[in-house]
């Protein structure tokens, strides 16, 4: 295993990890249909009240799935370098054995 991909591939883990932490907080901060609504005694204040504070739930709950959704991509990066690293690793291991085609002489 090569130091730099597994620098890499750890680091990609770790901030996948705080992505779904942080993405977990978020969600938890606030119910996903927003906050109540308080009566600010006019029907029309309150039903404008509603609307904002339902929007406002609305971006909260795109804004966690976004950041959910980075942590996704950033533990399937952390995959690939994953595989990469074997490739590399493999071919290295055919390159070096003396009985495979194509091998360094000895």
């Amino acid at each position: 295993m090569t130091s730099g991909f597994r620098g890499v591939r750890d680091d990609l883990r770790r901030a996948a990890g705080a992505f779904g932490t942080e993405a977990a907080t978020l969600w938890a901060v606030m119910p996903p249909d927003g906050l109540d609504s308080a009566s600010g005694g006019s029907p029309g204040f309150d039903e404008a009240l509603a609307r904002l504070l339902g929007a406002i739930g609305e971006r909260h709950t795109q804004l966690a799935a976004a950041i959910a959704g980075h942590g996704r991509k950033l533990r399937e990066a952390s995959k690939h370098y994953q595989a990469a690293e074997e490739g590399v690793g493999r071919m290295v291991d055919r390159i070096m054995d003396d009985g495979q085609p194509g091998a360094a002489p000895s």
